[in-house]
């Protein structure tokens, strides 16, 4: 049995991997508009964090009283470390919404 090796010349895939990016995107933008309900659910939490976060965090100060006072630049790092940690969170709890399409 003669076997050859080679390289094919033309593209298995049909579409390239932008237009088939586009059409996955519209169909699952499509699936989530048909489900307005679940967009207000996810709005509304996103709205209470953005609320909760931003009240725990209103009154932070915007310099030190020295140049050695470095407090307010770690309150202003501790505040969006605990805000990425919190929407992380909370994007994966709304991967089971989106899991169930």
């Amino acid at each position: 049995v003669d076997t050859e090796y080679y390289l094919k010349t033309s593209s298995a895939y049909s579409y390239s991997i932008y237009k088939d990016t586009m059409m996955v995107l519209r169909r699952q933008l499509l699936l989530l508009w048909t489900e307005k309900i679940r967009w207000f659910v996810l709005l509304g939490n996103l709205i209470a964090i953005i609320t909760v976060t931003g009240a725990l965090f209103f009154d932070l100060p915007f310099t030190g009283k020295d140049i050695t006072d470095t407090t307010w630049y770690t309150a202003r790092v501790g505040a969006s470390t605990f805000a990425v940690i919190v929407f992380s969170l909370n994007a994966f709890i709304s991967l089971s919404i989106f899991a169930e399409q």
